[in-house]
């Protein structure tokens, strides 16, 4: 496939330390429940028709985390990544997350993506995000993961899972082409409203 597969959306860090960068970054998250995520998020719910009902309360938290992650913030994400107050929040959070990634993922490609579509998606992501540190392998991985593909959520520790699973959303929102005066958090409310559509 030539060129990119999603457009560029303001600047990414362009450091010849950005690979030092991307090692050393680290969040301080709070307690995360990743495990139990993978537990409640099996392979027959691990797909892009999601269905859910979305906690108000805990969407606005996942908004503005979401916003400082389309921002490139790292210190305003972490505040709001430890913003969550307690382990139901943080896992309908993580929840929603997958929903938006699985649904954002396919709708881009107009189908669920092939692996090498994967790979290359997971590549424009972890390299147009490097002030978050995610990888191209961890990247590809969760998408695996949230399609229903032959990886898990529980392979990747929580303080690697929750940050990714932010930057991933941020990222799929942010880069769709959109029409002239629409905003990422436009497309999300499209997303969300798909999603709950759904059940």
């Amino acid at each position: 496939m030539a060129g990119p597969l999603l457009p560029p959306h303001g600047q990414a860090l362009q450091s010849s330390c950005r690979r030092c960068r991307r090692r050393s970054r680290e969040f301080s998250l709070g307690r995360w429940p990743a495990g139990e995520l993978s537990r409640r998020i099996g392979p027959e719910q691990r797909s892009a028709e999601v269905r859910m009902k979305i906690d108000d309360r805990v969407e606005q938290l996942v908004r503005d985390t979401l916003h400082w992650a389309v921002k490139r913030k790292p210190a305003e994400f972490g505040d709001a990544l430890r913003a969550f107050p307690d382990e139901a929040s943080r896992l309908s959070a993580l929840e929603l997350l997958v929903a938006i990634c699985g649904y954002t993922t396919v709708d881009l490609f107009g189908q669920r993506p092939s692996e090498g579509q994967v790979r290359a998606l997971a590549t424009d992501i972890a390299e147009g995000e490097g002030w978050s540190s995610v990888t191209i392998a961890e990247v590809a991985d969760y998408i695996d993961a949230v399609l229903g593909g032959s990886r898990t959520l529980d392979t990747l520790p929580p303080e690697r899972l929750v940050p990714l699973s932010f930057v991933v959303a941020a990222n799929l929102l942010s880069s769709k082409p959109k029409a002239p005066g629409e905003w990422w958090f436009n497309y999300l409310d499209k997303v969300e409203a798909a999603i709950e559509a759904a059940g």
